[in-house]
C-alpha cells in the first residue's frame, strides 16, 4: 500500500508486478484457447493456403512428418492468441506504470494504446493483401513451366506470419515517433537531422524483418519503413506546430492581462480614486524623461506644427473589454503599437511603431514607448 507520501514500498512494487504478470499469463492462455477454436472453426489454415494454392501441384502444400499438421495448427493458434490477448496484456502493463507518469504523459499515451492496436491490424492487413498475395503470385509464376515447386506448409506459414507480424509492428513506427514528440523527448528538428541514419536503419530493419535473405524481399520491407518514418516526421511537425500555436495564444492572453493590470504586476490590488485635477490637466501616471525634453502649451504646439491632441485613436472596446474597464477600484492602461514586446525580468512593455498609451484620460503618443511597470 502507498505510504503517507503516496509512494509504494519496493516489496509492494514486486507484489504488484507479480499480480500483473499472472493476469497477463492468464490472458495469454485464454487467448490461446480462443485462437485454437477460431483456427479450427473458421479453417484459417486453408485461408492461409488460398494465395499459393493455384500455383502448387494439386493445390495442396507438402508436410514432411505425421505431426506437422498438428504443430502447424498449434503454432498458428498460439500466435493468434498472442494477438488477441495483447490489448489486455498492454492494459496490465499500463496499470503498473501509470502511477509513475504525469498527467501530461498519461494524456499522450492513453489514446495511443488503442490506436497502436488498430495500426497493427492495419499493417497486418496491408501485408496480407499488398505483400503476401502479389509476392507469392510473382515468385511462383517466375519462369513458369521450368520448375516444379515442392513447398512445405511449415515454410510457407513461416513466410506469411513473418510478413504479417513485421508489417504490423512496422505500422506503429509513426505512432511511437509522434508520442515521443508530444512528450518532448524528441522533436521534428531531431527527426530531420536523423533522416540520413534512419535511411540506413530502414535497410537494416528491412533485412531483419524479411523472412528470406533475398534482396527483393529486403527492399520490399525497406520501402514501407522509409515511408512510415516520413509519416512520423510529418506527425511530429504537426504536434510541435499545435503546441507553438497554443503557446502563442497563452502568451497573448498573458500580455493582455498584464496590460490591464494596474501598476505593473501588482494585480488584484484596488487603487484609490484619482485625485481631482484642474480641467485640461493630463496625468499619464509616469514622468516624462529623456534628452532635450521641453514643455510647451497647445498654442506653441500649433505654431511648431505639432499635433495639439491625440492623433491615433483607440478602437472601440468590445463587451469583454468594456467589462474589464468598468471594474471599480482599478486603473486600466490601454496600449496600441505596431509591435509590443514584454520583458519579464525588467517588468517593461516596449512599444514600437505608431505607439500610444491611454490611462485616466491622458494619451501618450510616440514612435517608441518604454512602459516601466515598477
Amino acid at each position: 500500500m502507498p505510504n503517507a507520501t503516496g509512494e509504494m514500498p519496493f516489496l509492494d512494487h514486486l507484489e504488484e508486478l507479480r499480480k500483473r504478470i499472472l493476469l497477463a499469463l492468464v490472458a495469454i492462455m485464454v487467448g490461446f484457447g480462443l485462437g485454437w477454436m477460431i483456427t479450427r472453426r473458421f479453417k484459417l489454415i486453408q485461408v492461409l493456403e488460398a494465395p499459393i494454392a493455384p500455383f502448387v501441384p494439386g493445390g495442396k502444400l507438402v508436410v514432411l512428418t505425421p505431426t506437422a499438421p498438428f504443430m502447424i495448427v498449434l503454432k498458428f493458434a498460439f500466435i493468434l492468441g498472442l494477438v488477441l490477448a495483447s490489448p489486455f496484456v498492454i492494459y496490465q502493463l499500463w496499470l503498473f506504470l501509470s502511477p509513475a507518469l504525469t498527467v501530461r504523459e498519461k494524456k499522450a499515451i492513453v489514446p495511443s494504446l488503442g490506436i497502436g492496436f488498430l495500426l497493427f491490424l492495419g499493417g497486418a492487413a496491408t501485408g496480407w493483401f499488398a505483400v503476401v498475395t502479389p509476392a507469392v503470385e510473382w515468385l511462383l509464376t517466375f519462369e513458369s513451366g521450368t520448375f516444379t515447386p515442392q513447398i512445405t506448409y511449415e515454410s510457407y506459414m513461416q513466410l506469411v506470419v513473418h510478413v504479417l507480424l513485421g508489417m504490423g509492428i512496422a505500422a506503429e513506427l509513426p505512432l511511437i515517433m509522434i508520442v515521443l514528440a508530444s512528450l518532448g523527448v524528441m522533436s521534428y528538428h531531431v527527426y530531420t537531422k536523423f533522416r540520413r541514419y534512419a535511411f540506413f536503419l530502414s535497410f537494416v530493419g528491412g533485412a531483419i524483418l524479411a523472412p528470406t535473405p533475398e534482396v527483393t524481399m529486403m527492399i520490399l520491407f525497406t520501402i514501407p519503413l522509409l515511408l512510415l518514418y516520413e509519416v512520423g516526421v510529418a506527425g511530429a511537425y504537426l504536434v510541435e506546430r499545435r503546441r507553438a500555436r497554443a503557446a502563442h495564444i497563452a502568451a497573448g492572453m498573458l500580455v493582455l492581462a498584464l496590460c490591464l493590470t494596474p501598476r505593473g504586476l501588482h494585480a488584484q490590488v484596488p487603487q484609490p480614486p484619482p485625485a481631482q485635477r484642474p480641467p485640461g490637466a493630463v496625468d499619464t501616471g509616469r514622468k516624462v524623461a529623456g534628452q532635450n525634453v521641453q514643455r510647451v502649451d497647445s498654442s506653441a504646439m500649433k505654431r511648431l506644427g505639432l499635433p495639439a491632441g491625440p492623433a491615433r485613436p483607440f478602437g472601440a472596446p468590445d463587451s469583454i473589454m468594456q467589462a474589464l474597464l468598468a471594474r471599480e477600484g482599478f486603473a486600466a492602461t490601454r496600449y496600441s503599437a505596431d509591435s509590443i514586446r514584454f520583458v519579464v525580468t525588467g517588468e517593461q512593455i516596449l512599444l514600437g511603431g505608431h505607439a500610444a498609451t491611454l490611462r485616466d484620460g491622458g494619451q501618450l503618443e510616440a514612435d517608441q514607448i518604454s512602459y516601466d511597470g515598477k
